[in-house]
């Protein structure tokens, strides 16, 4: 395969360079424009923007033309011109939605007490169960005689100990079905101490009750989205976020806790995307500059539900590379443009 030359450069950074050309009364001249090199892809598969930079390194080219943003990667490489802008790399979410499934609408009847206060309830009954068992025990008269209790044999206190652990499981169920029906056990015949437990259990169903009643319609009617719009919430829930490979020092540098996927295709953001596609990541950090112009990258976007956010994941200076002779040269020449 070879390069069609014929084809002559278009675009807005190459305008740009060409209204530079124009007022540099002839001190930028004779520019010839070519592609990168096939080496240099082959050296730097991860992005064609850096395998530009690394044919200025070996002195194929004198200057690339395009968004490049400034890493240290291509520091290292090569200079840069001036800044031309700063480019905002951001946060690009699936669309949001309402939390609708069946498990989160009945999860929403255990939202009005935290997990602890649920767990001091549970305890409450628990206590309550093995309270009961104690003194229905204790009040039933059946004692036996130290005689009696001294041929007891390990086979009897095994038996005892399955009797009792019955009777708890069975207490705990009893109170567990008073305390979700809003009631106690009213037997009149009951000791004076079980009837004081009883009592003090039903006060505490009444209190558990009248809070649980009093939040439970704010939660039930209650609507949460179902998304995440800041880096840091990404980065709190544990999503995965596809990232450029040419800011992958940056992006983890900045953001050391994230869990970033970078692409190695070579296909830049749509390299990106395509590992959205196929799941390997939850979110995307997609540079503004080099995608808001990208007509079919955008249409991309949208058909997969994609939206940008307003969550800064990294601000990046945008200029050209560019042999370090000639850097101030045609800095000189872009900052006069710009007045």
């Amino acid at each position: 395969a070879i390069f069609n030359r014929s084809i002559p450069y278009d675009g807005v950074y190459i305008e740009f360079v060409n209204s530079i050309v124009g007022i540099s009364e002839g001190d930028i001249n004779n520019i010839t424009m070519t592609h990168k090199s096939r080496g240099s892809s082959i050296a730097i598969p991860s992005s064609a923007y850096t395998a530009a930079v690394y044919d200025i390194e070996n002195g194929l080219i004198d200057m690339a033309i395009g968004p490049f943003w400034i890493t240290g990667q291509r520091l290292k490489m090569t200079a840069f011109t001036v800044p031309l802008i700063y480019d905002k790399t951001v946060l690009v979410i699936p669309k949001p939605g309402n939390k609708n499934s069946l498990s989160y609408q009945t999860s929403k009847v255990l939202e009005p007490f935290t997990p602890g206060l649920w767990g001091v309830v549970i305890l409450v009954i628990f206590c309550t169960a093995l309270l009961s068992v104690w003194i229905n025990k204790a009040s039933s008269g059946n004692r036996q005689s130290r005689t009696r209790r001294a041929n007891r044999n390990a086979k009897f206190y095994r038996r005892q100990f399955g009797i009792y652990a019955r009777l708890s499981l069975d207490e705990i169920l009893s109170k567990g079905l008073y305390f979700f029906s809003g009631g106690v056990d009213q037997d009149d015949g009951s000791s004076l101490p079980y009837k004081l437990l009883m009592f003090g259990f039903g006060f505490f169903i009444l209190i558990t009750i009248s809070s649980y009643v009093a939040n439970l319609a704010a939660f039930l009617t209650r609507s949460v989205p179902d998304y995440v719009a800041s880096v840091e919430g990404a980065i709190n829930a544990g999503l995965k976020i596809c990232g450029h490979p040419a800011l992958a020092e940056e992006l983890q540098f900045k953001w050391p806790d994230a869990n970033f996927v970078f692409s190695k295709s070579g296909k830049e953001f749509y390299g990106v995307l395509e590992d959205y596609q196929a799941g390997k990541c939850d979110v995307l950090a997609v540079g503004r500059e080099d995608t808001m112009m990208d007509l079919e990258l955008l249409n991309m976007f949208c058909d997969e539900g994609l939206l940008y956010t307003n969550s800064l994941v990294l601000e990046n200076p945008v200029a050209f590379p560019i042999r370090p002779d000639l850097s101030s040269g045609v800095s000189y020449w872009i900052l006069q443009g710009e007045k």
